[in-house]
């Protein structure tokens, strides 16, 4: 099954993709969420995600600079 992370400021957003996908029927699992760039930098560690969920425009880190900054640290 494949760890899912859904990063969004909105929390609205967060909760819409939760619920609005059959994850299990996808082979995945929603491991956890955060509501910023800086929050998820700070969490990835620890939910391990196989694939993120990344809203582009966020305030502080929007979604392109996190996603440079965990393709640096997580190569593969």
């Amino acid at each position: 099954m494949y760890r899912v992370m859904i990063i969004d400021d909105e929390q609205s957003a967060r909760k819409l993709l939760r619920a609005s996908i059959g994850w299990e029927s996808l082979g995945m699992e929603v491991v956890g969420e955060a509501a910023s760039g800086i929050e998820a930098i700070n969490v990835i560690d620890e939910m391990k995600p196989d694939i993120a969920f990344v809203d582009i425009s966020m305030p502080f880190m929007n979604g392109i600079e996190f996603t440079e900054v965990a393709t640096k640290r997580y190569p593969n």
